[in-house]
This record gives structure tokens, sequence and C-alpha cells, in this order.
């Protein structure tokens, strides 16, 4: 019975002190409006002074299999027949995306573009453009619409800054420069290949002409030792009308008794005639792909080494400062300290032996 009573008198105590501050706090209501509106006031000119920063993205994964098979079918066309010189899908991504991590190519976009002509110093400012951009990793996001059904995860490339045009249409062009510069070096590297297989070519051609030059030099000698024989045995002249009269095979009669001593002479000559040599065929169809090679055209066009998922829009809203969330939390801070203020004066005169009553 005694304990429930103290509790009773307890639960009134506490009713009363509520009381009591409620009525404390009433009292002071013109201090406590005062204030917090003075420092929410404060805050409201502080948030709206603040510059505001915007943030754009543009997201991309790697290029289709077709814009690889638009660089591949050249080497085909060519009929290389080295694997190793074919391109991949993620070569080709890979090169994309070192061009467009590239800080100095950043830069070089910036300074060679059009952007913000009224910039005394955009060397300056391009430093400043490289530490706004930054791109991050795939990553598989089940709540975005535009990239639940992709085969494989995005890039996003994303920048900030307090112009929202600027920021999107410097995204948007530096991926597109990005992209051009691959294709200017998948077309130095096509160069390379062709140059390469010309040389290829060339090294068949010359290893080909070694070999004839090097069987007329034989036969020249073999065709001076059979002419010492038909000198020295008197055969003066030929005797291919063996040919035709008897059924014999031309490989079976010596050439200083087919030929005599004029035909020998005959054959020495044309095989000193270097113009009388007789064109090698695999030569002639060799240099045919060498000059095929040459006049051929090295056409990208539908290439592209990367597949764009979203472009980079304007911003709307700034994603920093949160005005708002300054202005409510400066009301709910100063309505909270003018409150404090008052309880610790009403303690403070408690503490000195008066109280608001007497006062």
């Amino acid at each position: 019975m005694e304990s429930n009573r103290n509790n009773q008198n307890n639960v009134v105590n506490e009713e009363i002190s509520l009381v009591l501050l409620l009525n404390i706090i009433l009292k002071e209501r013109l201090f406590v409006l005062f204030l917090t509106f003075a420092i929410t006031s404060a805050s409201v000119i502080y948030a709206y002074s603040l510059t505001p920063f915007y943030k754009s993205y543009s997201s991309f994964t790697s290029p289709g299999y077709e814009s690889v098979m638009t660089i591949n079918k050249h080497d085909y066309l060519l009929e290389s027949k080295n694997d190793y010189l074919l391109e991949s899908k993620n070569d080709v991504f890979s090169s994309f995306l070192n061009i467009l991590f590239s800080k100095e190519f950043q830069k070089s976009v910036y300074m060679n573009g059009d952007f913000e002509s009224n910039i005394n110093n955009k060397a300056d400012r391009s430093l400043q453009i490289v530490k706004e951009v930054s791109i991050l990793p795939p990553r598989n996001s089940l709540n975005d619409v535009a990239t639940k059904y992709l085969l494989e995860p995005p890039f996003v490339l994303q920048m900030y800054g307090s112009d929202p045009k600027f920021i999107s249409r410097f995204l948007n062009e530096l991926i597109v420069a990005a992209n051009n510069e691959t294709i200017k070096r998948y077309t130095k590297i096509f160069e390379l290949k062709t140059q390469y297989q010309i040389n290829n070519l060339l090294s068949s051609i010359n290893e080909l002409k070694s070999q004839d030059q090097q069987k007329r030099l034989n036969r020249i000698n073999e065709l001076k030792s059979e002419y010492r024989i038909a000198s020295q045995i008197g055969v003066k002249k030929n005797n291919l009308n063996l040919l035709n009269s008897i059924e014999i095979s031309k490989n079976t009669i010596p050439d200083w008794y087919l030929l005599g001593e004029e035909g020998i002479l005959l054959k020495l000559k044309e095989l000193n005639n270097d113009d009388s040599i007789s064109s090698n065929e695999e030569i002639t169809v060799l240099e045919a792909r060498i000059e095929k090679i040459k006049n051929y055209t090295f056409n990208l066009s539908g290439f592209n080494a990367f597949t764009l998922v979203s472009a980079a829009g304007i911003p709307e809203y700034p994603y920093k400062p949160n005005k708002k969330r300054i202005v409510i939390l400066s009301f709910l801070s100063s309505l909270l300290l003018s409150i404090m203020l008052i309880l610790s004066k009403e303690l403070l005169l408690k503490g000195l032996g008066f109280s608001s009553k007497r006062k």
C-alpha cells in the first residue's frame, strides 16, 4: 500500500514538473520565437547564398560483336591467315576505357573544345575539370530499370559542377572523343597490319625470285658442261627431229646431243638475258595480292568502341547543398537552443534562491 502511494506521488510530481516547464516556455515564448526566427532566417540566407552543385552521368557497356566484326572483316577480306591479328571484344573496349580514363586525354578534350569561352586561364580550369570527372566500375542494380535487363553491368561516367549544361555536354563530348580516338588508333593498327602483310608477301616474292635465280644459275652451269661435251664430240646441229620420229622421252636424251652446240648457245643466251626469263606464276599471284592490299579502302563506318546505355542529361536539381535540410536542421536546433537557454536561466535563478514566481 505504501509503495503504491509513493508511485502515485511520483507521477503527480512529474506531471507538475512538466506543467511548470511548459509554463516557463510559454512565459518566455517571445524570446523563443525571436531566437528561432533569427537563427532560421540566417540559415535561409546562408543556404541560398551557397553555390549549387549538379551531378550528371552517362552509362555504357562494351561494344556489340557487330562493331568488332566491322574491324575483323577487313582482315578476312585481305585474306589474313593470322588469328592473332584479329581483335576481340575485350581488346576494343579496353582500348576505349584506357583512353577515356586518361586525365591527359580529358584535359585535351576540354582545351581543344569550345567550352566556357569566358574562362581566361583554361589550363588551370582543365586541372579542375579532371578532378570533377570520375568513372564508377560496373555494378548490378536491380532497382535501375534502364540497366537491369542488360547482359552486363554498365560503367558510369559522372561529373559534378556548378553549370549543369556544361557538365552534361562535356561528358557526352568526352565519350564521343574517346570513341573517335579509338577509331583513329584502330585505323593506325590496320595500316600497320596491311604493311605487315605487304612485307610478308614481299619477303615471299624475294624468296621465290632467289630460288628462280639459283635454278637459272644451276641450269647455266649444266648447259656449259653439256656444251663442252658437244664440242669434244663434234655435235654442231640439234637433233630435235628425233622427238618426232620416235617415241622417246626428252629427259632420256642428253642436252649435248639433243641441242648440239648451236642449240646450247641459244639457250645460254636466253638464260643470261634476265628479260627473257619466264615469269613465275606464284610471284604473279603474290604481286596481285600486294596491289589489292594497297588499293584497299579501310572503312570503319558503323564501328563503335562502346555501347551507350544512357547519355548524360542536364540535371534539373542540384545534389548539394541540400537547402531544405539546412533550413530544417537550423530551425530545430535554434528551437532547442532557445528552450535550453530558458530552462538554464530558470535553474540558475532557483540556484540563487529566486523563482520565476517571486520575480
